[in-house]
Formats: C-alpha cells, structure tokens, sequence
C-alpha cells in the first residue's frame, strides 16, 4: 500500500478498476491507416494544466469514425497525462475523495500522502510554462 494511504476502519479497500473503466487515449501518428477517417480537435498533454484545459493551441488528429465515442471525454470523466510528473495532480484528486475542499484536512492528508507534492508540483508547473 502506498505510503501515506492507510484503510479506514469500516471500508474495504478497493481497487480502481473495480469502480471505475480505466482506458489509455490514442497517441498521435501518422502512420495508421484509416478506413472511415474523421479529422477530430486533439487534446495534447500541453493543453492539460492543474485544474484547468488550456485550449488556446488545438490540434486535430484523423481518428477512425467508429473509435469517436471511445475516445471523446464525457462528464465525470478523469484525465490522467503522460509525462511523469502526473502523480502530485493524481494524489490531488484522490484526496478530494476524503475531502471535497481544499481546508486543512485535505492538505493535511495530502502531505502525508505524497510529502514532497509541492515541489513536484512546482517542477511540473515550471516544465508547463
């Protein structure tokens, strides 16, 4: 178990994938070949930031019309990026989980769960700009 995530008395521990589908995106390439294409605006890791989508820059990608609904977000969907400095926004989320605010308690649980998040968001921030 993850340091810092410890069972509480009365909740079992669950597995993500047991409550939620969990799915990669598509990567970009140019070398796929496509039946029914459809040119589609394409949301890059650039354009994910800590909280919010940073639409000024929108690429578009070919994608197979039968794979749109697979890989078009829908509400209540959460995004997760590549890059490796994804894990401060992760711990983030899930201790929104416990704590639906941003008081004490969450950051409290937040250290405890991932005790350097505010340097590794810094990197990533300073990575983003």
């Amino acid at each position: 178990m993850k340091r810092g995530w410890r069972k509480k008395a009365g909740r079992p521990l669950t597995k993500l994938e047991s409550v939620a589908e969990i799915q990669t995106g598509i990567s970009k390439s140019t070398n796929r070949e496509l039946k029914e294409p459809v040119e589609l605006p394409y949301l890059r890791v650039a354009n994910v930031q800590d909280g919010h989508l940073l639409l000024d820059e929108i690429k578009i990608i070919q994608l197979e019309r039968s794979k749109v609904s697979c890989y078009s977000l829908k509400k209540g969907d959460v995004l997760l990026t590549e890059g490796g400095g994804f894990e401060p926004v992760l711990m983030h989320e899930l201790c929104h989980l416990r704590h639906h605010h941003h008081g004490p308690e969450f950051y409290q649980l937040l250290d405890r769960s991932l005790p350097d998040w505010m340097k590794r968001k810094h990197t990533l921030e300073m990575a983003l700009a």
